[in-house]
C-alpha cells in the first residue's frame, strides 16, 4: 500500500496548469510583438514616399547649388579675362559672403523639410493601425448588418403596410446616399 507521504499527482497536475498558463503567455506576447511589428512595418511603408521625396528635393538642392557655385566661378573667369579689373580682397571677401549666405539658405530649406518630415513621423505614431484581417472582418460585419436592417424593415413594410413607414424608409435611403456621396466626393478630392 503507498503511503501518501510519497504521493505527487497533486503537484504534477499543478506543475502543468502552470506550463500551460506560461505557454499562453508566450503565445499572446508573440502575437503582441507580430501586431506591433506589423503596425510598424505599415508606418515605415507610409513614411517612405516622403523620405524618398525629401531625399529627391535635397538632390535636387545639391545640383542647384553645384551649378550656381560653377556659374559665380564662370563669372570670376569671364570678369578676369573681360575685364583688365582685379578685385581687391574686400571684394573677393564679399563674393564669398554672399556664396555662403546662398549655402545657408540651402541649409535652412533641408532643415526645414527635416523637420516637417520628423513632424510628420509623430504625427502618424499616434495612428492606431489595423492588420487586413480585422479591416474586412468590419467591413463583412458591416455588410451582414446592413442586411439585417433590409430584412426588418421590408417585413415591417409588408406587415403593417404603413405610409409613414414608407416615407422613413425613403428619407432614410436619401440621407445614406448623401452621406456616401459625401464621403466619396471628400475621398476623391483628398488623394
Amino acid at each position: 500500500m503507498a503511503s501518501k507521504k510519497f504521493d505527487y499527482s497533486n503537484d504534477m497536475v499543478q506543475d502543468n496548469g502552470a506550463q500551460d498558463e506560461s505557454e499562453s503567455r508566450e503565445i499572446l506576447r508573440c502575437q503582441r510583438l507580430e501586431q506591433r511589428n506589423n503596425a510598424l512595418a505599415n508606418e515605415f511603408h507610409d513614411l517612405k514616399p516622403e523620405i524618398g521625396r525629401a531625399y529627391n528635393c535635397l538632390c535636387n538642392l545639391v545640383e542647384q547649388s553645384g551649378a550656381l557655385a560653377g556659374t559665380m566661378l564662370n563669372l570670376l573667369d569671364l570678369l578676369k579675362t573681360a575685364l583688365p579689373v582685379r578685385l581687391t580682397d574686400a571684394d573677393k571677401k564679399a563674393l564669398q559672403d554672399e556664396l555662403h549666405s546662398i549655402a545657408d539658405d540651402a541649409v535652412l530649406k533641408i532643415r526645414k523639410e527635416r523637420e516637417r518630415v520628423e513632424i510628420d513621423i509623430r504625427r502618424n505614431s499616434n495612428r492606431i493601425s489595423l492588420t487586413p484581417v480585422t479591416f474586412w472582418g468590419l467591413v463583412a460585419l458591416l455588410i451582414i448588418l446592413s442586411t439585417f436592417f433590409a430584412i426588418v424593415v421590408f417585413a415591417n413594410v409588408k406587415m403593417f403596410h404603413s405610409g409613414i413607414l414608407t416615407e422613413i424608409i425613403v428619407i432614410y435611403s436619401v440621407l445614406i446616399v448623401l452621406t456616401l456621396t459625401a464621403i466619396a466626393f471628400t475621398f476623391y478630392y483628398r488623394h
